[in-house]
């Protein structure tokens, strides 16, 4: 009867006053209770089989550093800036950690990672500089095969020459890099330039010593900055190869035949691309692409 249940929920009611009384001898009478400045872990929460559903609690976790990423896109450093409004008069271009400098052999700068070429005169004289006085101090007996500066220690930075024809191409790192590394991001500029500016421009070079070649460069720095950008945050610099992008034999066994398929007159290689990743790529039998070309493209 109802005055029967009343009954006994008043006989199993528990005094406010009297449990919050137990509770703080409890927390008294407790040994080893950690300081009000520690946190304590958060308990885990039981689910009562009186309830009918069930709420998943989200633990916290630490912020990462890097965005998400769904699988399909590369997680990349922060962004890269050329930094034009910087020469080598001020304290802030020396702080950038990794250095790529081209020069010619009379010290006209070609090309600069950081700042403007217009306002580097001082630095890529100095370069050259160093390399013609080391060349006639160190390497100019006859008897001895030919030979250049090879790379520079001071403190903390290293110095990797490379000479390439007319052009002296120069990396000034402080992040570790071994000079193995160095130089093989030396011939990818290298490379990339040649690519851009053909072959040719030694030639002018070697006819011109004092042809300023930068305004052939305009407008195509960046190709040569997402290079460097793309050898020091990804495999590129250690595999002569491109990255396939991940998918089923099927699908790509598609891709490819739809390549077959297009009928373009006098073409000799032909690829999908997903991004940086080759998807399918078929060539003419006559010729083969190098991977490291396709890299340039």
């Amino acid at each position: 009867t109802v005055q029967q249940v009343t009954e006994d929920l008043a006989s199993c009611s528990v005094d406010n006053s009297s449990l919050a009384a137990n509770e703080a001898e409890v927390s008294e009478s407790a040994p080893d209770s950690p300081p009000a400045d520690v946190a304590e872990p958060p308990k885990q929460q039981t689910s009562s089989s009186s309830s009918s559903s069930s709420t998943a609690v989200a633990r916290p976790t630490a912020n990462s550093l890097a965005p998400a990423s769904d699988g399909c896109h590369r997680i990349w450093r922060r962004p890269y800036k050329k930094c034009r409004e910087e020469t080598d008069e001020v304290s802030s271009w020396y702080s950038h950690k990794r250095h790529v400098i081209v020069f010619t052999y009379s010290g006209k700068p070609v090309y600069s990672r950081y700042g403007e070429e217009d306002g580097l005169s001082g630095t890529t004289g100095a370069l050259s500089a160093i390399v013609s006085k080391m060349a006639s101090f160190f390497f100019s007996n006859g008897s001895s095969p030919p030979d250049c500066l090879r790379y520079m220690l001071a403190g903390e930075h290293v110095f990797a020459f490379l000479e390439k024809g007319p052009l002296w191409l120069v990396c000034v790192s402080r992040s570790g890099d071994t000079y193995a590394d160095m130089v093989r991001l030396l011939e990818r500029v290298h490379m990339q330039i040649i690519t851009i500016l053909t072959a040719g421009i030694e030639r002018t070079l070697l006819n011109r010593p004092t042809y300023d070649m930068r305004g052939l460069l305009g407008g195509t720095e960046s190709v040569v900055n997402s290079m460097i950008r793309w050898c020091t945050q990804d495999m590129f610099l250690q595999f002569e190869g491109f990255e396939p992008l991940p998918c089923a034999p099927s699908a790509r066994a598609a891709a490819v035949e739809a390549l077959k398929a297009a009928r373009v007159p006098n073409v000799l290689f032909a690829f999908l691309m997903a991004g940086q990743r080759i998807l399918a790529a078929v060539s003419n039998r006559q010729y083969r692409l190098d991977a490291l070309d396709l890299g340039m493209i």
